[in-house]
Order: structure tokens, then C-alpha cells, then sequence
């Protein structure tokens, strides 16, 4: 037990001593969970999102029986609706042509002020029974004739979320004239019926930070067992260090012990002060510290520390093994599902989603704090890193050697 406390105050020591990596352990986490809460966290407590939409009829007063007529309607009556208070419909001023409307309309969505234009063009016959062609274009894209056009800005996330809109409620009124002209049997319609349900328990909404600090906290874990215990491994393994070590009474189990009590005390240090930055700054209220998701957490660290022997196994220098390292982290991170959703990524990425131990820890992290359901069912959450414990463990049981150059 003393060789085991020696070897831990050892590394605490030299952790508490070392400014950078006190930094890079304890205040970046602290730093990048601020940034991402920050960037995207517009819709959390309640906020919306004003939907800056302008509407050019060119069938307005040209006398016409026209489907563009009824669009505008349509959207006038949602804008001055009670419950309809995202919509802000900006329309050309008497004086001004809709030429010259639309063209400094087309200008501030480029500029990022409005995020959609919709132009109606003349000649859209209600008695149709097809739906409504309909063109998608940047600002700066001539359109096709005859084609109802919704220029949006593809860098905007609300622009496009501001076409969906228009593409559904223009749907919507497509739908409604065939059926009140006849041409569609409303008993023929698919009805949608709509609950709400919430996606956090005990009746609190979905916020940002919920989500976020989970990832933090699986962040910090990752990045302690594998980066600073490799790192130290490595360094020590081939300056001679550990062989001299062993030549003492000190055997390799109790050194092993004594590293895993630092990184575990490391990453316990490193959770309080996420915990408390989240509660004291962006009013975290889950409760971190059950029975649990502690022992998820450990669970966790067992698993990236395998990840780290695994890396050990086929490293055969410190710089080699920070490579290597630093080509699994950043994968494994943003792969993972730590700061957004990555379950819907197609092709070969979404493979890598599906073989990534982080992708069910985290899913797993966050069901059991209560954020959301869990997208994987908990025998994934729990097999798969499994997999790769056991794997990570067999290699480095064959391959893993304590001392330089793979000297027994």
C-alpha cells in the first residue's frame, strides 16, 4: 500500500506543479464547455427563433385567379396570428417595385438579415391536382420560369430550417384546395395527430448544457486515459525509468495502481469543477454524483485506459505514441456524439459512429442523468465499450511491454 501511495503522490505532485498541465486538465474543459453552451445554446429557457421571411407576389393586381394570391394570404393571416410570433413577413412598400424588392431582399439574405425569400410568380393555377413545383436556389441563382422559388443562404442553419417551413405550409395549402375543389377525397388523407411529450423527466425541458456537460465530463475522462497516461507510460518506459523502478521491490502492479488511483483522483477533481462551472454559470441542475452515473464514469476511465494499453502495445517511442494518440482522440470525440448528435451520419462515417465505444458511452452517460433516452439500447451501451475492453485488454496482455523497445 505504500508503494502504491508513493507512486500516486509522485504524479499528483508533478501534476499540481506543471501550470500547462493544470490548464489543459483542469481550466480548458472549463473554457470549451463555455464556448460550445454559448454557440449552441440559442434555444434553450424558452427562447425562439424569429423566422425573417420576405414574400414577392408577381401575380399581385394582374388580375389573375392565381394560387400565388391565396400563398400570400396565407402567410399574412400566420404572421398576424396570436401563436404564430416566430414569423416576421416583410412585403415590398407601395412605392417600390417588386424588381427592386427583391433584389435588396436577395441582398440581406446573403448578408445573413433574413433567412428566406419566397417569390410567387404568376400563372399558378389552384385547379391542380399536382403539387407545386418548387426550386430551391442560392441568392445569387437565376431561377427557372414558371416555378414557385424559395432562395435561401445554405451557410444559415435557419435559412434552412425557414425553407422547410415554407415548403410544408406550401404543401399544406396544396392539399387543402385540392380537397375543397374536389380532386382529392379528404377521407383519402392521411391524419397526423400530434403530442407532446417531454424529453427530460421530472417536467424540465431540453436545454443545451444538459446536454453538453455529459460530453465534457466523457471528454476529460477520454482524454485522461489515454492521453496523460500514455504520455507519462511512454515517456518513463523509454528513458529507463520504470526498468528502474522494477528493479527495485516496486512491482509493475502496484505502479499500475498508483497511476490509476492519480487518474481517477485527477478525473474526480476535474467533474466537481465542471459540475459546479455548469451550476454556478448556466444553472445545471441534474445531479451527477448517483450511484449510477459514478459508476458509468468508472466504467468509462476502465475502458479508455484498455484503449491506452492498446496504443502502448504498438508504440514503440513517446512521440510515436502521442501520434498515435492524438489519431484516435479527435475521432473518438467528435465521432462520439460528445457535442452533437451523430447517429444520422451516412456512408463509412456513420460505420465509425457505430464500432465508436464513445457513441454508447455517452448514449448511455446521458440516459442515465436523465438528459435523454438513450438512441442505443443499455446491452449496446454496455457491450460494445465491453468489446473493446476485452479486446484492448488481450492485445496488451500479448503486446504490452513495461519496459523500452519490448524487453521483457
Amino acid at each position: 500500500m505504500k508503494a502504491i501511495k508513493a507512486v500516486f503522490l509522485q504524479f499528483f505532485r508533478q501534476q499540481i506543479r506543471d501550470k500547462y498541465a493544470i490548464f489543459w486538465s483542469l481550466v480548458f474543459p472549463l473554457i470549451l464547455m463555455t464556448i460550445l453552451v454559448l454557440v449552441f445554446g440559442g434555444f434553450e429557457d424558452g427562447d425562439s427563433v424569429e423566422m425573417q421571411i420576405s414574400l414577392v407576389n408577381f401575380a399581385e393586381n394582374n388580375g389573375e385567379n392565381d394560387f400565388s394570391g391565396i400563398i400570400k394570404e396565407v402567410f399574412e393571416n400566420m404572421e398576424s396570428g396570436e401563436e404564430q410570433s416566430w414569423l416576421n413577413l416583410h412585403l415590398p412598400d407601395r412605392e417600390q417595385t417588386k424588381e427592386d424588392f427583391l433584389t435588396a431582399e436577395k441582398d440581406l439574405l446573403e448578408q445573413g438579415q433574413r433567412h428566406a425569400v419566397l417569390v410567387l410568380p404568376s400563372g399558378l393555377n389552384i385547379n391542380i391536382q399536382e403539387k407545386i413545383r418548387f426550386q430551391f436556389m442560392s441568392a445569387g441563382d437565376a431561377p427557372e420560369p414558371g416555378k414557385l422559388t424559395v432562395y435561401r443562404n445554405s451557410a444559415d442553419r435557419f435559412s434552412k430550417m425557414a425553407a422547410n417551413i415554407i415548403s410544408g405550409v406550401i404543401s399544406d395549402i396544396n392539399r387543402e384546395i385540392n380537397v375543397r375543389s374536389g380532386l382529392i377525397d379528404s377521407g383519402e388523407l392521411i391524419n397526423l395527430n400530434r403530442h407532446q411529450i417531454e424529453t427530460i423527466g421530472n417536467g424540465r425541458e431540453f436545454r443545451m448544457v444538459d446536454y453538453l456537460l455529459p460530453g465534457i465530463i466523457l471528454m476529460t475522462l477520454l482524454m485522461s486515459g489515454m492521453e496523460i497516461f500514455v504520455e507519462k507510460i511512454s515517456s518513463f518506459r523509454d528513458r529507463g525509468i520504470l526498468r528502474r523502478y522494477f528493479a527495485t521491490p516496486l512491482r509493475p502492479g502496484q505502479y499500475f495502481a498508483g497511476i490509476f488511483s492519480f487518474i481517477i483522483v485527477l478525473a474526480l477533481i476535474q467533474i466537481v469543477l465542471i459540475y459546479i462551472w455548469g451550476r454556478l454559470f448556466f444553472n445545471f441542475e441534474l445531479n451527477i454524483f448517483t450511484l449510477q452515473s459514478l459508476l458509468y464514469m468508472i466504467y468509462s476511465m476502465i475502458v479508455f485506459l484498455s484503449l491506452g494499453f492498446l496504443v502502448l502495445s504498438f508504440a514503440n517511442s513517446p512521440e510515436s505514441a502521442g501520434a498515435m494518440t492524438q489519431g484516435l482522440i479527435f475521432p473518438l470525440m467528435f465521432l462520439g456524439g460528445l457535442f452533437f448528435p451523430v447517429m444520422g451520419l451516412p456512408g463509412v462515417i456513420r460505420w465509425i459512429v457505430l464500432i465508436n465505444p464513445v457513441t454508447y458511452l455517452i448514449n448511455g452517460l446521458r440516459d442515465t442523468l436523465g438528459v435523454y433516452p438513450s438512441p442505443t439500447s443499455f446491452h449496446l451501451n454496455i457491450g460494445i465499450p465491453a468489446l473493446w475492453l476485452i479486446g484492448g485488454s488481450l492485445i496488451a496482455v500479448k503486446f504490452f511491454r513495461w519496459n523500452p523497445g519490448g524487453e521483457k
